[in-house]
Order: C-alpha cells, then sequence, then structure tokens
C-alpha cells in the first residue's frame, strides 16, 4: 500500500549520521552526514511534497548549519519527549499519524515510530 506522507520527521544521531561523535583537543565536536541522504531531502522530498522534520535530543551548531544547508526550517533540538513535539507539529500542520513516516534508531524514538 501507497500512503499519502506529507511529513518525514528525523532523528538525527545514527540516522542521518554514522552515529558517531568526533571530538578534538579543544572540545569541538565533528558529526559525518552522508550527502546522499542530504541530496534525497534536499531534492526528492520537496518535490513530492514532504515536509522534512527534524527532532532530536541533542542541541549542535554542527545540525543547525546541516539543516541550513538541506533548507530545513522544522528543527527541533533539545527534545526528549519527542512524541509530544512530533504531535505538536502534526497539528501544526493539520496531519494525521497516517500521513507521517518516522525514522529514528533509539529508544526515545519507539514512541512516535508507534504512531506513524
Amino acid at each position: 500500500m501507497i500512503r499519502n506522507i506529507k511529513i518525514l520527521f528525523m532523528d538525527v544521531d545514527g540516522t542521518l549520521t554514522n552515529g558517531k561523535i568526533y571530538m578534538g583537543e579543544q572540545g569541538e565536536l565533528f558529526k559525518a552526514f552522508d550527502v546522499k541522504d542530504g541530496y534525497g531531502i534536499h531534492e526528492m522530498l520537496p518535490q513530492h511534497g514532504i515536509i522534512p522534520v527534524i527532532i532530536t535530543a541533542r542541541t549542535s551548531k554542527i545540525l543547525q548549519n546541516r539543516a541550513a544547508e538541506l533548507d530545513i526550517t522544522e528543527v527541533y533540538q533539545g527534545k526528549h519527549e519527542k512524541l509530544e513535539t512530533m504531535l505538536e507539529i502534526m497539528d501544526k500542520f493539520q496531519c494525521s499519524p497516517a500521513e507521517t513516516a518516522y525514522i529514528g534508531d533509539d529508544l526515545s524514538d519507539l514512541p512516535c515510530m508507534r504512531i506513524c
């Protein structure tokens, strides 16, 4: 069955990255994002009218920079209760759970994945 997806919700670490956080001597952080994921998000999702939304428990300027590169305007950082945020966004865009998809890899993502 093909569904009419309106929103793609995404976690970041381990899904849009390789799951590693690199730390330099001065405490700076680095993350590795996959260029092919970025292409799909930036080029393919808009063609199908799908809104990309990031919900992550961590807070990172690196992520804000990457989201800006990909024209993702719906970025929610520091959200440990992801389901609450997800439901607020669904209400904002008047979207039902059947019109959403969720990508995540952590226990905190399970409640969101269960309703999609």
